[in-house]
């Protein structure tokens, strides 16, 4: 009977210690979570700096004036698709290696809006390939873009392995 007892009253006692907590409103609930989150501090300071495209800089955009594999006979479409694919791959690539950077200095916020531009880039590459195929373009003119503009910014150490 005692123990029947003691049962009961730790039980009641615990129901009893539980009501403040679920007599909680929520407008209480909403003031305390404020109060908390105003007191916490941003761990992270996003500058200009951060918000910038990683490849805006005169430096950092490819170099136009390269010349197309057998680019006599190459058709104005295939020369075409030849340039953007190029361009857009080099801008992929220099992503990559910005982002490379920012992964081992911890940098957050500029790794999510990198990845956020590789992602629209990876698209757009998706898109554009698709229509060179749909267009007849051969598969070797996309290949050759990609490697000649690897090639480059490998030589000018613009990326790395």
């Amino acid at each position: 009977m005692q123990r029947t007892t003691a049962i009961i009253a730790s039980f009641v006692g615990v129901w009893l210690g539980m009501a403040p907590v679920m007599a909680q409103s929520v407008a209480d609930v909403a003031r305390r979570s404020r109060e908390e989150s105003k007191k916490k501090k941003a761990t992270i300071v996003i500058t200009d700096d951060m918000l910038k495209p990683a490849a805006k800089t005169k430096s950092d955009v490819i170099d136009a004036g390269r010349k197309a594999p057998g680019e006599s006979s190459l058709s104005l479409q295939e020369k075409s698709y030849y340039d953007q694919i190029y361009a857009l791959y080099g801008r992929m690539l220099l992503l990559t290696e910005e982002f490379k950077k920012t992964y081992w200095q911890e940098k957050v916020a500029t790794m999510r809006y990198i990845l956020a531009e590789l992602v629209k880039a990876q698209k757009i590459m998706d898109n554009l390939e698709e229509q060179a195929r749909k267009d007849g373009i051969k598969p070797g003119i996309i290949r050759k873009a990609k490697d000649d503009v690897e090639k480059k910014l490998r030589e000018d150490g613009r990326i790395t392995r």
